[in-house]
């Protein structure tokens, strides 16, 4: 193998990788939006309360 030959497999595979890896790192801070995203609205519902309202004295 020459070296330009083995130059350019090195450089397809190292691009091959870092693709693998964008897609890993873009669906694991996907996922993690999500999860937030779920966790506020938890919050925001445990924080209403049961009636829908902000405050406990309210009917």
């Amino acid at each position: 193998m020459d070296p330009f030959s083995a130059i350019a497999l090195t450089a397809v595979f190292v691009a091959v990788l870092f693709y693998i890896l964008w897609g890993v790192v873009k669906s694991a801070v996907k996922q993690g939006l999500k999860e937030d995203r779920e966790e506020q609205r938890r919050l925001a519902e445990r924080a209403a309360g049961p009636e829908g309202t902000s405050s406990p004295t309210q009917k």
